[in-house]
C-alpha cells in the first residue's frame, strides 16, 4: 500500500510539468484590424481584415495574411491605398503579441480569454505618400 501511494504521489508531481500543456493564448482566426498612425503633418488611418495562423498553443510563432484599404493626408496630398500581404515576424507570449504587415509593425496586448480583442503601438515607414516613420495606435477584434 505504501508502494502504491509512493507511485501516485511521483505521477501528480509530474502533472504540473506537462510538456504539452498549452501555454500561449490562442489567436488563430479571422480579426478585424484598425490602426491609426501620424507624424508632423501627416495622418494615415486604415482598416481591414488580419488571419492568424498559430500552429499549437505551445510555440509562440504566429504567421498569417491580411488585407486592408487606407488611407493617408499630408498639407499637400491625399493618397487612398490597398494593402495585402503576409503576417511575418510574429510571436504571442502569454498576453503579448507583436507582428508585422509589409511596412508596418505592431506590438501590444490581447485582451479577453480567449482572445477577443487586443492592440497596442504601430510603427510604419513607406506607407503611400509619406516619408518617415509614422506612429500611433493599432486595435484588432474578433
Amino acid at each position: 500500500m505504501k508502494r502504491l501511494a509512493l507511485i501516485l504521489a511521483l505521477g501528480c508531481a509530474a502533472c504540473g510539468s506537462d510538456p504539452e500543456a498549452p501555454s500561449q493564448l490562442p489567436v488563430s482566426g479571422t480579426w478585424s484590424l484598425s490602426q491609426l498612425v501620424q507624424a508632423g503633418g501627416t495622418t494615415c488611418g486604415e482598416g481591414g481584415t488580419l488571419t492568424v495562423v498559430q500552429p499549437s498553443l505551445t510555440e509562440t510563432a504566429i504567421t498569417g495574411t491580411f488585407s486592408a484599404r487606407g488611407a493617408c493626408e499630408t498639407p499637400s496630398i491625399a493618397v487612398d491605398f490597398l494593402r495585402s500581404g503576409d503576417l511575418l515576424g510574429g510571436a504571442v507570449d502569454g498576453t503579448r503579441i507583436r507582428f508585422s504587415l509589409g511596412v508596418c509593425t505592431y506590438e501590444g496586448t490581447l485582451s479577453g480569454t480567449p482572445p477577443s480583442g487586443g492592440g497596442g503601438t504601430a510603427r510604419c515607414t513607406g506607407l503611400p505618400g509619406t516619408t518617415g516613420e509614422l506612429a500611433g495606435t493599432w486595435e484588432i477584434a474578433k
